[in-house]
């Protein structure tokens, strides 16, 4: 089980998070909110409109961190989350999302499946031709990186033979650059060799400005009823009455309970 206390706050909404944050930021010294760098997860839930569903489609986008065994980065990426049956309704809003972030400077790439394509757990592009049906439920993953070459998306060498071609035509389509490979073995070598440093994916990492960012794209895009859920690692159960948002939110853990999900299995 993760050692570290746990404070975690449930499906707050974003009007309340977004004023609290306001306050913080004001405040210079910091106190109103956990501090951001004690952040490991979040998401934001809400409905949103979609061309392909007339009654909008519902949606959880995850805002998550992982360190790379091999490469030692912190990759920061998005997880636009949804039922199976709006797999287009998740490709538009991913193609949203990025575009989002390039108007601000920041570069993304999409990962791609080595059998789904695009948006994982869908027949809507399938990489695999044996791919008939949707599972139940589907993703798009968006890693915040300049290095499209990195370990969460060189998976060309994943993909058999056959199908190479048409995994490197939809990387191509979705991210505008080839599709590169065996990119964490390249990389690992680079860092034993000593000429490749251990950065993270995102400037700032996973933190309040990208949080901020989010939050600004789901109400650009017309998304109701969002609401944002945090995890926070390593805050003392005396701090937690000290913020302003909903202690009745708030659930403190001693321990575990740092994940929102344990596998991405669960989300297909």
């Amino acid at each position: 089980m993760p050692i570290g206390t746990t404070l975690r706050y449930d499906t707050i909404p974003v009007e309340d998070f977004l004023a609290g944050l306001a306050q913080h930021e004001r405040d210079g010294k910091g106190r109103f909110l956990p501090r951001q760098e004690n952040l490991k997860e979040a998401f934001f839930r809400g409905r949103g409109p979609c061309t392909a569903a007339a009654e909008g489609f519902p949606m959880t986008l995850f805002v998550l961190q992982e360190e790379d065994a091999l490469s030692g980065r912190t990759e920061v990426f998005c997880l636009l989350h949804s039922e199976g049956r709006f797999a287009a309704c998740l490709r538009d809003a991913g193609l949203a999302l990025r575009a989002h972030f390039g108007a601000r400077g920041a570069r993304s790439f999409f990962r791609i499946d080595p059998r789904y394509g695009l948006v994982c757990g869908s027949a809507l592009e399938p990489v695999d031709p044996s791919i008939k049906w949707d599972r139940p439920g589907a993703y798009v993953t968006l890693y915040l990186t300049q290095d499209a070459g990195s370990p969460a998306l060189a998976l060309l060498d994943y993909v058999p033979s056959a199908q190479k071609e048409r995994f490197q035509s939809i990387f191509q389509a979705y991210n505008g650059v080839a599709a590169p490979a065996a990119g964490f073995l390249a990389s690992a070598w680079k860092r034993l060799k000593g000429t490749e440093p251990v950065k993270s994916s995102a400037p700032g990492g996973l933190g309040y400005p990208l949080l901020k960012t989010c939050a600004a794209f789901l109400g650009r895009q017309g998304f109701k009823g969002v609401s944002v859920s945090l995890i926070y690692k390593d805050i003392g159960a005396s701090e937690a009455p000290s913020f302003l948002l909903d202690a009745d939110l708030a659930t403190f853990f001693p321990s575990g309970h740092d994940r929102f999900f344990a596998s991405l299995g669960e989300l297909t």
